[in-house]
């Protein structure tokens, strides 16, 4: 797995900047997600519903649920980002690592990353940039479709 502006192998001695790193990453992309669905929420959404209304037709369920939605995951997307920047990160699993090396030798960077921390970001990612579709890109495809 590559990870960007991370190298490939690194000194011993720098084990613990790629859980920094790692948390880094977390962070934004949890912010990125919450500022997308406050601007969906707030600019896309409401001129969504005016489309319909001129059409004088119903949006669908799942465009009708899109603020209670967007709230329900931007507001666990706060918590989960309150909860790592609240909690210190855990450095036992990286120095058990780190143990067996010598000081200035090299160790992969992916032996030193945590993978579910990885795909539960990508994970959140998908599962709203799949609803964002869904409750609001195919409607106005499908409303630009019938004119």
């Amino acid at each position: 797995m590559y990870i960007p502006m991370t190298p490939f192998y690194i000194k011993k001695e720098d084990a613990r900047e790629v859980v920094r790193w790692q948390r880094t990453h977390l962070m934004i992309v949890l912010v990125a997600v919450a500022l997308v669905l406050g601007l969906m929420s707030m600019v896309v959404y409401p001129r969504l519903q005016a489309l319909y209304l001129d059409f004088g037709m119903t949006p669908p369920v799942v465009t009708q649920s899109f603020p209670r939605v967007s709230l329900g995951f931007g507001v666990g997307m706060l918590l989960m980002l309150a909860r790592v920047i609240s909690t210190p990160p855990d450095y036992s699993r990286i120095d058990a690592i780190t143990k067996k090396y010598k000081a200035g030798e090299m160790i992969k960077t992916r032996e030193l990353m945590s993978p579910q921390t990885e795909w539960l970001a990508m994970a959140v990612l998908l599962a709203m940039v799949g609803y964002i579709v869904m409750a609001l890109i195919m409607p106005i495809y499908d409303l630009t479709s019938q004119i």
